[in-house]
C-alpha cells in the first residue's frame, strides 16, 4: 500500500479519481493540487501547491505572494515569480516569465520550502508595480497592511532607502491613501451601531 502525502496532484492520483475525491467531500481543491478537507488552508499549503512550478531559484511575489500569505482568497490566474538579479537564470527553457529585482535583506521567506516575497516587500511590490491599481488590488494590500500589522514608517524607510527606485511617490501616494482607511478596530473595543 502507497501513502500518499497531504497535497494531491495529478502526479499522485489520475485526475478522475482526484475529481471525484473532490465531489465525495474528501478532498478540495486548491490551486494545482487537492487537500484533504480535514486540513485547514494555511500559508504552508498555498506554498506546497507553486514548489513544482519555482524549483529552487524563483520566489513567488506580488498577487502569488499575497495569495500564499492570505490576503487574496483564491490564486491568480497566473502565477507571479521573481528571481534576484545576481542569480545568473535562464528562464524562458523553463516556459516561466519572471522578472529580476534587487532583493535587500529581510525581503523573502521560505514558506514549506517555497522562496516567497515578505508580506512587506509584497505590499511595496504590489504598490510600486501595478499599473492598474484598482479596488482588488486595493484590498488585497490593504489585507497584507493590516494582517501583517505594517506600518507606514516601515513602507516609507524602505521606499526612501533608495531615492532612485522607480515609481517610488507612486507607492507612498498610494500605500498612503490605504493607511488612511485601513486602521482597523481593536478587537477589545465594541463597534457602535447606529
Amino acid at each position: 500500500m502507497t501513502r500518499l502525502g497531504w497535497m494531491l496532484d495529478d502526479q499522485d492520483l489520475p485526475g478522475a479519481e482526484l475529481c471525484a475525491a473532490r465531489l465525495d467531500g474528501e478532498l478540495f481543491a486548491l490551486d494545482r493540487a487537492y487537500v484533504p478537507v480535514d486540513l485547514p488552508e494555511s500559508p504552508m499549503q498555498r506554498a506546497g501547491t507553486l514548489l513544482g512550478a519555482a524549483g529552487s531559484h524563483l520566489i513567488a511575489e506580488r498577487m502569488s505572494a499575497a495569495w500564499i500569505h492570505g490576503a487574496r482568497t483564491w490564486p491568480p490566474a497566473r502565477h507571479q515569480f521573481c528571481v534576484d538579479h545576481r542569480r545568473r537564470v535562464y528562464l524562458a527553457a523553463a516556459g516561466i516569465l519572471a522578472r529580476e529585482v534587487v532583493l535587500a535583506g529581510g525581503d523573502v521567506v521560505n514558506i514549506a520550502g517555497l522562496q516567497v516575497t515578505a508580506p512587506l516587500r509584497t505590499v511595496l511590490d504590489l504598490a510600486r508595480v501595478s499599473e492598474q491599481f484598482d479596488d482588488h488590488t486595493r484590498s488585497v494590500t490593504s489585507a497584507l497592511i493590516i494582517d501583517h500589522q505594517i506600518s507606514w514608517n516601515d513602507c516609507e524607510s524602505r521606499l526612501n532607502a533608495n531615492r532612485r527606485l522607480p515609481h517610488r511617490n507612486r507607492a507612498l501616494a498610494r500605500i498612503g491613501a490605504i493607511m488612511e482607511h485601513a486602521v482597523p478596530v481593536p478587537a477589545h473595543q465594541p463597534s457602535v451601531t447606529r
